[in-house]
């Protein structure tokens, strides 16, 4: 039924059938992504890897000569409310696969969606590029019935296509301008001179163990054999302090009411009934205390966590305890190697991402006459991340702080460092700072 439905919509742009599987994957990795009703693995393993990528990290929009300009400053008013989302959209995408994001204009200020990748229909790439691709990008009800907006990008010829439909549940067509939502969009247009589609597609790195990767795999991918050993044992705890409660058994004379024959007095309270005379008739009540196992139970725990960590590719620190114990600064930093490795290929897509973005806002910028026409590429990206999962801030400043009093490194690039900002932001600190400071004349009196 899906692929019939999605094969209409395609008929509308004019476009050949597409593999409907790998949407419906994609909206199984979201289902399972979004269920809360047992211990979700894929968002543990999401939050932690999504926190360590883009937390205290940040992206600027400079201009190419490092000095601000219009056209960067509207560049980076608008990555920055993207980045402002970076650590939901980086779980979202680890946990269910991908996520797309969608610049447009409006009213000369710029905006975005964020939508599942279940909502990309890939239908022309090469090498990594998407050429072809249309995107359920808005969902609206109005008298009790939901209405679709899809938005065709085509890139054909260095020049970009988009083309705006509206259809029924059904999938027929109707006018834009029937959905009140939807009134002003412009049904088609079309911008020359562009080299690429207009919107970042953020996939996950986790790898699909297959030769084509056009969506994204979730981070639990292949281990769900693991996760389901993890949850029966889990239940198999849960069961073990039940059954291991304290008991006591009381004699059957003990349970006798004249009016109502045998009660329990608490249901909470596990007391049962002898029936026969308690143990050789020298009790009224037995207690049924069994030891707990609970060293094996979480023995046998931890080293499911280990196997599942090993599976996605993280080091020890996300399900189980990180290695700390007597170990120095850099024995735990080269233990967290593999998260780091996993954080690191994170990253490389956000650049990829960002750069995708930016441009995209800069050829919109251009075609709506926002700011000074001819101002194409007049930017550049900026980035300082977060280092300190694999270094030491202690050796690090040490370190650059030898290195700039043998001039190496600037003063300005040393405060960068610490302090964050751009370089001339820093160097104009350092300037007025020297400016500030008395000389040593002064200091000892002589003019």
């Amino acid at each position: 039924m899906l692929k019939d439905f999605l094969q209409r919509i395609l008929a509308l742009f004019g476009k050949k059938p597409i593999e409907g599987k790998n949407i419906s994957r994609s909206r199984e990795y979201e289902q399972s992504y979004e269920n809360t009703d047992k211990v979700n693995f894929a968002a543990v393993f999401a939050n932690a890897l999504s926190n360590k990528t883009v937390n205290e990290s940040t992206v600027d929009i400079v201009g190419a000569d490092d000095k601000p300009n219009k056209r960067s400053e509207f560049i980076n008013t608008a990555i920055h409310e993207v980045w402002t989302q970076a650590n939901k959209i980086t779980s979202q995408a680890i946990g269910k696969g991908g996520k797309v994001i969608v610049p447009y204009i409006s009213n000369g200020k710029a905006y975005f969606d964020i939508i599942d990748q279940s909502r990309l229909f890939i239908s022309g790439i090469k090498g990594n590029r998407i050429y072809n691709a249309t995107i359920l990008a808005d969902v609206q009800k109005q008298n009790e019935r939901l209405y679709f907006r899809w938005a065709d990008y085509t890139l054909k010829d260095g020049v970009h296509t988009i083309r705006n439909r509206a259809t029924g549940e059904s999938g027929n067509s109707i006018p834009l301008e029937s959905i009140e939502a939807w009134t002003g969009i412009d049904e088609e247009i079309f911008i020359a001179g562009v080299d690429r589609l207009l919107f970042g597609f953020y996939k996950n790195v986790t790898d699909n163990r297959k030769d084509r990767d056009h969506y994204g795999v979730p981070v639990t991918y292949g281990s769900e054999s693991i996760i389901k050993q993890i949850h029966d044992h889990l239940k198999l705890i849960e069961r073990e302090y039940k059954l291991t409660r304290p008991m006591l058994g009381l004699d059957a004379a003990m349970w006798n009411n004249p009016m109502y024959g045998k009660t329990v007095q608490d249901k909470d309270t596990p007391f049962i009934p002898l029936e026969n005379n308690s143990k050789d008739n020298e009790s009224l009540w037995l207690l049924y205390a069994p030891a707990i196992r609970d060293t094996a139970m979480y023995n046998r725990l931890v080293q499911l966590y280990e196997m599942l960590e090993k599976s996605v590719g993280t080091s020890k620190g996300i399900l189980t305890e990180p290695i700390t114990k007597n170990a120095t600064a850099t024995e735990i930093l080269q233990s967290q190697y593999d998260t780091f490795c996993v954080v690191s290929s994170l990253r490389e897509r956000w650049k990829d991402v960002i750069e995708d973005l930016a441009y995209a806002y800069d050829v919109l910028a251009e075609h709506y006459n926002i700011t000074p026409l001819g101002s194409r590429n007049s930017y550049k990206i900026v980035w300082d991340w977060d280092m300190r999962l694999t270094e030491n801030s202690s050796e690090t400043f040490n370190q650059l702080s030898e290195m700039q009093s043998k001039g190496i490194v600037s003063k300005a690039e040393l405060r960068q460092w610490k302090r964050g900002g751009t370089l001339d932001e820093n160097q104009e600190i350092i300037d007025k700072i020297t400016e500030s400071e008395p000389s040593l004349s002064q200091i000892v009196g002589i003019e």
